[in-house]
Parts: C-alpha cells; sequence; structure tokens
C-alpha cells in the first residue's frame, strides 16, 4: 500500500507521541525526542539542499559527474557535532547502521531489516541517507522498538502512546467539531453493566462518530508479508477495535445510558447516523484493501479505518463539519464499490469529482492519480510553503440559490447539518432542477399572493419539504411542518427536514425544521396526513430531480 503519513506530520506527531517517555530516553538513549527531530530534520534538510545545489548547477549547463548526484545524499558527521554537539553520538547510535558486516539475521524475507529502524548507513566520516522520508518515519516509529526491548517499561510506554493517540484525535477532531462536540472516555452502560467504552465520541446534531483509538503496531514480520503475522495484527489492530466500535454504535441506536468522564449523560436523538472509525497511531499497510477482503462487518454500516496520519489530512481539507461527515457518508455509501489501495485516492477524488459512482458504473477502481491534489496541498507542508487548502466540488458549485443556501446552512445549527449533507448527495444537475423549482415556486407566490407553496422531493435517507411562503409567521411556519410531517409519515422514514423561505426577506433560508424519529405505524398520523392533503389541496406530481422525485403542493 501507499505510504500514510506526510513528513512533517512524522515530526508533528513524534513530539507528542514521546513526550512523556523524555526521562527514560534521557536515562537509556542519552538523548530526548526534541533534539532527535531537530538532528534528523537538519539531515533531510542538508540533503534537500545539496540536491537543489546540483540540480541548479545542471541547469546552468555545469558538467556533472555521475557521482555529484549520490554525493549529494552525504552528510559529515564533523558537521552535526559541530551543530548539535555530543547529543549527536547519542542519535547515531540509535539511527544509523553500519555499511559492512551488519543485518547478520536478515536471512529470509520475513527477517528484520536493521535498516527499516536504523536508516543511516555509516561510511565512517559520513552519512548516506538513502532515503529521508525513512528518517522522519524511524524517529516517529523506531523509539518504540527501544522501549518495548525494556520489559519493565514497556507497559508505560504503551499507556503513555495510547494516551497520545486518544488526545491527537481528539484534538483533530475539536479543530472540526468545536470541543462542545467531542467527548474521550465515553462508557455505555447496558443495564447497570458498562456495556462499551468509546475513546472519543463527537456528537454533532443527528450523527455521531464512534472512535476507537488503537495504538498497536504491525509488526515488522507483518509488513514484510508474512501471512500468519499479517492476519493476526490485523484482528489485533483493526478487527477487534472495530468490533468495539460496532458494539457502542448499537448501544447508542437502542438508547444505553452514555456517560462522560467527568458523569455527563449525553442525549441523543432516537433515530441517529452512526459512523463506526479506527483510527490507528501507525500506518497498516493496505489496510483499505485489507478491510474490504478480512474485515467481519455488518452489512448496515461501513467502516472508516484511518490512520492518524490521514486523519489530520482530512481534517485540514475537508475542516467544516458538514464537508467532513459528507465524506464519511460517501465512503461509507461506496465502500463495496469503489476500490484503491490508499485512502488518499478516495479523498483526492471525492475533492475534485464528489466520491460517488456513475449511475451506468457498477464498480471502479481509483489509482494513484487521483491523490496528487492531496499531495499539492500537503507536500507544501512538508517543504515549509504556505498553501491554501483544495476547495471540493461542493464547494465551488455556483448554482443560483443553492449556492447561497449552502453557505448558510454549512454554518447552520448542528440540528440542521443532515439536510445539508442529503442534499450534497444530490447531482449537479438535480440541485440545478431544484434550483429551477425552487425559483419557479417565488415566482409564483409573488404573482399570486397565495401564502405558501411547497414541494417535496425524496433523498436516500428520508426527504425534504420546501415551502415558500409570502409572510412569515406562526401560521405559515407550522403549516410547512405539517406538510413535511405528512411526507415523513407517508414515506415511512425515520427523517425529514423542512424548509421555509419567504420572499419578503433577503435571507435563502429563513426557517428549518429537523423531524427525526422512528417511523411506526400510528392511526392518529395517518388521519392527520390525510388532513393536511385535504387542507392543502394536495396532489402528487411525480417530477424528476436527478435521480429523485418531488411532490408539489399548492395551496
Amino acid at each position: 500500500g501507499a505510504d500514510g503519513f506526510y513528513q512533517h506530520q512524522f515530526k508533528k506527531f513524534a513530539r507528542h507521541r514521546y513526550r512523556n517517555d523524555q526521562p527514560w530516553m534521557l536515562k537509556n538513549v542519552g538523548v530526548s525526542i526534541n533534539p532527535i527531530i531537530e538532528i534528523a530534520t537538519y539531515i533531510s534538510g542538508r540533503v534537500a539542499a545539496n540536491m537543489n545545489f546540483i540540480a541548479h548547477q545542471k541547469l546552468e549547463g555545469n558538467n556533472q559527474t555521475a557521482g555529484d548526484l549520490t554525493n549529494s545524499l552525504l552528510v559529515g558527521k564533523s558537521e552535526l557535532r559541530k551543530r548539535f554537539g555530543g547529543k549527536v553520538d547519542a542519535f547515531l547510535a540509535k539511527f544509523t547502521t553500519p555499511a559492512f558486516n551488519t543485518n547478520s539475521d536478515f536471512t529470509d524475507p520475513f527477517s528484520v531489516n536493521q535498516v527499516s529502524i536504523a536508516p543511516l548507513i555509516d561510511l565512517g566520516d559520513v552519512l548516506y541517507v538513502p532515503s529521508q522520508y525513512i528518517l522522519l518515519k524511524s524517529v516517529y516509529e523506531s523509539p518504540f522498538y527501544w522501549m518495548i526491548a525494556d520489559k519493565a517499561y514497556a507497559p508505560k510506554s504503551s499507556t503513555h502512546r495510547g494516551e497520545f493517540l486518544e488526545k491527537t484525535v481528539a484534538v483533530i477532531l475539536e479543530k472540526i467539531f468545536g470541543q462542545d462536540n467531542v467527548y474521550t472516555n465515553v462508557t455505555l452502560y447496558d443495564g447497570k453493566n458498562i456495556g462499551g467504552e468509546i475513546d472519543v465520541l463527537v456528537r454533532y446534531g443527528e450523527f455521531v462518530i464512534v472512535v476507537q483509538a488503537k495504538s498497536k503496531r504491525v509488526s515488522l514480520r507483518a509488513r514484510a508479508g508474512d501471512q500468519a503475522a499479517l492476519l493476526s495484527d490485523f484482528e489485533g489492530a483493526i478487527q477487534a477495535p472495530y468490533g468495539q466500535a460496532l458494539r457502542c454504535a448499537e448501544l447508542i441506536r437502542q438508547g444505553a445510558r452514555c456517560v462522560t468522564r467527568d458523569g455527563q449523560k449525553l442525549e441523543f436523538l432516537n433515530a441517529v447516523r452512526l459512523f463506526p472509525m479506527v483510527i490507528l497511531s501507525d500506518q497498516f499497510p493496505a489496510s483499505t484493501l485489507l478491510s474490504g477482503a478480512l474485515l467481519k462487518r455488518t452489512d448496515e454500516i461501513a467502516p472508516d479505518i484511518w490512520d492518524v496520519g490521514f486523519l489530520d489530512c482530512v481534517a485540514r481539507i475537508l475542516a467544516f463539519p458538514i464537508e467532513f461527515l459528507f465524506y464519511l457518508q460517501a465512503r461509507s455509501e461506496n465502500f463495496e464499490r469503489i476500490y484503491s489501495d490508499s485512502e488518499y485516492n478516495f479523498l483526492g477524488f471525492h475533492i475534485n469529482s464528489k466520491l460517488a459512482l456513475p449511475a451506468d458504473t457498477d464498480w471502479m477502481m481509483l489509482d494513484r492519480d487521483y491523490a496528487g491534489t492531496v499531495d499539492d496541498f500537503m507536500v507544501c507542508a512538508d517543504l515549509g510553503i504556505k498553501a491554501d487548502r483544495p476547495l471540493g466540488v461542493l464547494e465551488r458549485l455556483k448554482i443560483p440559490l443553492i449556492t447561497e443556501f449552502f453557505d448558510v446552512l454549512r454554518k447552520a445549527d448542528p440540528m440542521m447539518s443532515g439536510v445539508v449533507v442529503d442534499l450534497y448527495d444530490f447531482s449537479g444537475a438535480a440541485l440545478s432542477d431544484l434550483s429551477t423549482m425552487i425559483r419557479g415556486l417565488r415566482d409564483e407566490i409573488a404573482d399570486t399572493g397565495k401564502s405558501l407553496k411547497a414541494f417535496s422531493v425524496p433523498t436516500a435517507t428520508g426527504g425534504i419539504t420546501y415551502a415558500v411562503v409570502s409572510k412569515l409567521d406562526q401560521d405559515t411556519k407550522r403549516a410547512a411542518e405539517l406538510i413535511g410531517a405528512k411526507h415523513k409519515y407517508d414515506a415511512k422514514t425515520d427523517r425529514w427536514y423542512v424548509i421555509v423561505d419567504c420572499i419578503d426577506t433577503e435571507q435563502p433560508v429563513d426557517g428549518l425544521l429537523s423531524l427525526i424519529w422512528p417511523w411506526e405505524e400510528n392511526e392518529d398520523e395517518a388521519e392527520r396526513s390525510r388532513k393536511v392533503g385535504s387542507a392543502f389541496n394536495s396532489r402528487y406530481v411525480k417530477r424528476t430531480i436527478g435521480s429523485a422525485q418531488s411532490d408539489e403542493h399548492p395551496a
């Protein structure tokens, strides 16, 4: 599988990952994580400068020898000692591999290659740096191996890694959803007994994200392709925490008591949209393909198996709650029909085109080219270059009324997030048709003086009633609500949204209402539906909006 982190992420996360291990590192390694990062960063930058110099010499027409490019990968030890002092020797002891008489245990493809842990090749007075990426990756990963070798310290080290991951995931999600909507260490009670524990939980309107953060690493034997080791690691790193997330999601759906670590009881809607998610502290190679092939799951809920590097990337690009939630929904809906070897390919395709399968297509494979948009943005951070985040296709959308409508709803109350996510699911043609219908109703209300006209559109999860009114008051709001409730009941769905648009105001949206509760057959509701249909002279008019149909209600 493709690499999971960008270079600057290794440095950023390593600093926090091993912060609490500083006493052990100073005692046993002779240097803490911050100097390690500084030295590795300098080496990486020095190699980049050397290579840039060679490239400029060639552009200027200066003769180049065959060894010049290779020599640009050399960094002198004396240069490092002059800059960083005695810390360099402690650093080199952990991150260098001798060029000769080493790797004697590397006897089969599943053996541990010492260079994967200590990636700098020691040539005496100079170091050979075959890969800056692998060097920074080892800064993030290699201290793990040092600490587990100390049997007495290994349990404490494991605790620190788990705390790092939970806190990091929470901080990333708080940047999107706000601190008031993100909770850590949540306990679910099945009766009087503990039914499940959630590492990080996001509650945003009708959406709930259940995150299990897993700091279990993939063994080097599994990385090398050992099947037994791979299956064992997959069970521990992905299957088990996903099973926990799924169990917790089901408890929430059933109405289990949910308590935060500070004793706050969380309440949820009776019909929530749940996303179980597993976040790993390290990359699990090919986890995207393996999750599709090996993961035991339910058909109703598709998983999101990400590492913390990808979560960080998604949070930077899909920086608004609506954008993030819609991506989760799109990823879930297409989990079994769109394939790729990397989550970055899915994200890049989504930014450029929206992650959806064309109507005439049964199956699709995405290659690495689609990740180019993501790479361009994230590599700028690697190089210290400021870059604006790429705008998604729906943010670039320019359709009269719809663009303004989305701008308002992106920042609306979390309870209205569902209607935006459902509208995002419409095709561009469907949204254009929707715009035409809204303008038609506005013109008709203005010309005839009628108090209300509405149309209702089914969506993937329920439906939407759009009511245009001549005057915004309690009567017109109640009438719009009744029309929406009628269609919710008739459609036998758990959710329906009502949007009120008054022609006397400048706002594209004047009222929003979410009708969210489990549908059940009810004679009183059925009678109310019949009365509403009669009172508003309701007639059912089939009209295609993309793949959806709509109702029109003249009043």
